[in-house]
This record gives C-alpha cells, structure tokens and sequence, in this order.
C-alpha cells in the first residue's frame, strides 16, 4: 500500500470525494440539453449599452456576434427559415442605435439572414437595409441599399 505522509489524506480525500461529485453531478444532467427559444426579446434602448459596461461600442459587438451564433445553441444549428424575422429586425435596430458607422451587422442582415430561403421573411431585413443604406454620411452604405433593391425585386 502506498505510504502517505498525514496531511495527503485529507487532499486525498478531498479530491476523491470532488470526483466522486463529478461523476454523479454528470450522471443526473448529461441528458439536459439547451433549448432554443427563437429570437430572445429586444432590450430597451437606454439598457442596451448595460451588456458593454456602459461601452457601445462593446455591446455592439456582443450584440453582433449574439445576432451570429443566435441559431447554434446545444450543438444544433438551427434553419434561417426557422428565426422571427420581425424580432432580427428589432435587433437591427437596437443594434443601429449603437453603432450607426459600423458595417457589420448590416452585413449580417444583408448576406446571412437576406440567405432565408421564405421570401416572406425579408420585409423587415429590407426595411433596415433601406434605413441604414439611405444615410449620407458613409461612403460605402449605398451597398446596403443595393442589396436592399437586390432582396425586394429578386428575391421577394
């Protein structure tokens, strides 16, 4: 029998009974798997920027990758035809009020979500590409405008 100095014993059992807990910790939740709820409620707008520690321009890019993992929860990826396209369009929003220079979740909107094969679901990523497409002050947003233009005469 191995031969332990009196102070290992209780780190061994210590660690013995943190495994032991493990492994029953294990066998009571491996069937619990997340469940997708669909797009989760929009936050307010003057609580958005709470998620960032007051930061924007943090929030915004929480928000943005959020907007891009939204449907690969529980090791499930979800169809684009599945999401709420009216509550994206909220996000967008909310999203816009952050950062209106940003290109990234207008990118989002226009490429990944404008790939929804349910011409029935682009209303609302055409209305934000027009809003964010129509602005004056960025050189590259008539882009969003034409992928706007794009989505409501081809596609819908």
């Amino acid at each position: 029998m191995l031969a332990f100095p009196a102070r290992n014993y209780l780190a061994f059992a210590v660690f013995t009974l943190c495994l032991l807990a493990n492994i029953i910790l294990w066998i009571n939740v491996r069937e619990i798997q997340a469940r997708w709820i669909n797009v989760p409620p929009v936050p307010d707008k003057q609580y958005v920027s709470s998620s960032g520690l007051g930061d924007s321009q943090l929030s915004y890019r929480i928000m943005g990758m959020m907007l891009q993992n939204l449907g690969d929860t529980g090791g499930v990826s979800r169809p684009l035809q599945d999401y709420n396209y009216t509550m994206l369009g909220a996000w967008f929003d909310v999203a816009d009020y952050l950062d209106p220079k940003s290109s990234f979740v207008p990118y989002l909107a226009s490429y990944y979500f404008g790939a929804v094969q349910t011409p029935q679901s682009l209303p609302p990523l055409i209305a934000y590409l027009e809003k964010v497409g129509s602005r004056t002050q960025g050189a590259e947003n008539w882009r969003w405008l034409v992928q706007a233009v794009f989505l409501a005469r081809y596609r819908l």
